[in-house]
């Protein structure tokens, strides 16, 4: 599945057994991930990020980088904040 020299590590766990069938789930060490979000106002948009850190952490992922941006929505008549959130892998080096 990878090549000699990638760093990735996969884990085979037997999740339950049925009769003669078996479920069988692979996971594999996420080395980097990068979410966008939006919303209308800026409490908002730091409860999105704040929940999908915590989701993440589980992971393995730390926040690397966050990039944000606001702008006005001139449908809604409203700003709308904008956030780019960049997650790696614990212990990645940039």
């Amino acid at each position: 599945m990878y090549n000699e020299g990638e760093q990735a590590i996969t884990l085979e766990l037997i999740m339950a057994i049925k009769g003669d069938s078996f479920r069988m789930f692979i996971l594999e060490n996420m080395e980097t991930k990068i979410e966008l979000y939006e919303a209308y106002d800026l409490k908002t948009l730091e409860r999105k990020i704040e929940e999908q850190i915590e989701i993440n952490k589980a992971l393995l992922l730390d926040v690397h980088h966050i990039q944000h941006q606001v702008t006005f929505d001139p449908n809604r008549n409203k700003m709308l904040y904008t956030a780019v959130v960049h997650f790696k892998g614990k212990g990645k080096a940039n």
